[in-house]
C-alpha cells in the first residue's frame, strides 16, 4: 500500500475542484463566496453534478461537512477567471472565515476585515 499523500495527512490542504491548485483551506486562495456568486460559479464551470454529489457525501458524514471528500472548492484565481475580473469583497459571504483572505487579498488589517463579516 502506498503511503499516505500529505493531502491525505493534512485535512486543512484541499485542491481547487477547477484547476486542481492545491491551497491551505482558510488562507488567501480559498474564500467564501456568497451564495448568488457560488452559484453563478458552479453553473459557470459546469460543475452541478459535482456539486449535487459534494452535497450528498457532506449529508451523510459524521458529523455533517466534516469530510473533504467530493467536497467542491473553488480558488480565488479560478473565481477572477470566471468573473473576468479581481474579486469584490460583495462576491464573498460574511462569514469569519474570510478574514485572513480579506486581510491578504484586499490589505486590510484585521480591523478593517472584520468590519465586513456580519
Amino acid at each position: 500500500m502506498d503511503a499516505p499523500s500529505s493531502y491525505d495527512r493534512n485535512p486543512l490542504l484541499c485542491r481547487c475542484t477547477v484547476c486542481n491548485r492545491p491551497f491551505r483551506y482558510g488562507d488567501d486562495a480559498s474564500p467564501m463566496f456568497d451564495d448568488q456568486s457560488w452559484k453563478w460559479l458552479i453553473k459557470h464551470y459546469g460543475l452541478e453534478d459535482h456539486e449535487r454529489r459534494a452535497n450528498a457525501i457532506q449529508a451523510r458524514s459524521n458529523p455533517p461537512c466534516s469530510s473533504r471528500i467530493g467536497h467542491t472548492y473553488i480558488c480565488a484565481r479560478c473565481a477572477e477567471k470566471a468573473f473576468g475580473r479581481p474579486l469584490r469583497l460583495t462576491d464573498l459571504n460574511g462569514s469569519a472565515f474570510n478574514i485572513e483572505f480579506i486581510k491578504s487579498y484586499f490589505g486590510y488589517s484585521e480591523k478593517q476585515a472584520s468590519y465586513f463579516i456580519h
